[in-house]
């Protein structure tokens, strides 16, 4: 894995026009559950690659869809 990389979001709502793609060790930290969320806007929000982490700390997740259990 390369370095661990945290990226802090600031409390607002976040619509993806793509999923983000994790191919290392990230954490991602918002404000607070209702204060950040990403939304999927109908798709899946992560692919998570072999050998990479994610780690997800006082945000939301809504509006994503899987074709994939996972």
């Amino acid at each position: 894995l390369s370095q661990p990389v945290e990226i802090r979001l600031s409390g607002a709502t976040y619509t993806l026009t793509s999923e983000l793609e994790i191919r290392g060790d990230i954490t991602l930290i918002g404000t607070s559950p209702s204060g950040t969320i990403v939304h999927g806007n109908g798709q899946r929000i992560f692919k998570v690659l072999p050998n990479a982490r994610l780690k997800l700390d006082s945000l939301t997740l809504t509006g994503a869809n899987s074709s994939v259990q996972g």
